[in-house]
């Protein structure tokens, strides 16, 4: 894929209303994936998204560079960045079984880490479980060289609370499935309970 088409958005939306709002008045939400970004902008006063776009790319120098020249993940003054990453290297751990100096242990018992990762955590609030994940070093650099005090975290943290959240206190079983575009996670639940 040649720099000039990782520099047009396969998909954009922008609400008019976002002059009037301001960025400075918004929260970014960024997604990671092997070969593609994903934005959001949401108002944090409304919670009305009001951007959204699509890039796909071939290298993380094709990634830097649209940081560069997107005007919403060029944009410095959020009121809050999270960056979801997406990579099948997760594994959730119940909380009275994790130990932080043993992370890279854990996460390397389902999955092969390689030199160049580190290995971070997510907390969730819903339930006493962490979700250790592998994130590569040069991704992680440009993530913080590239967005201001970005918090970094996996993308299936954020789906698992979504499908709690969404399904609290409902009986019957509840199947949701989240796409990305080399991978899918499926999650299940009920009662509020992930099974």
């Amino acid at each position: 894929m040649s720099e000039k088409n990782t520099l047009i958005a396969t998909h954009a939306i922008v609400d008019e209303s976002i002059e009037v709002v301001g960025l400075s008045n918004c929260m970014l939400f960024v997604e990671l994936d092997s070969t593609a970004v994903s934005f959001a902008v949401r108002a944090s006063q409304s919670n009305r998204f009001l951007a959204f776009g699509v890039y796909r790319f071939s290298s993380l120098t094709d990634l830097g560079s649209i940081i560069e020249n997107d005007e919403f993940l060029a944009f410095k003054e959020y009121e809050k960045i999270l960056v979801a990453v997406v990579n099948i290297k997760s594994t959730l751990i119940p909380e009275v079984l994790f130990d932080e100096a043993k992370k890279l242990q854990l996460l390397a018992f389902n999955h092969t880490i390689d030199a160049d990762e580190s290995v971070a955590r997510d907390d969730f609030r819903f339930f006493d479980v962490k979700n250790i994940f592998a994130v590569p070093d040069e991704l992680i650099n440009l993530i913080e060289d590239k967005f201001s005090q970005p918090f970094i975290h996996h993308c299936s943290t954020t789906f698992i609370e979504r499908v709690l959240l969404k399904n609290k206190n409902k009986k019957e079983i509840i199947v949701n499935a989240n796409l990305h575009c080399e991978q899918l996670e499926l999650a299940v639940a009920k009662d509020n309970q992930l099974l």
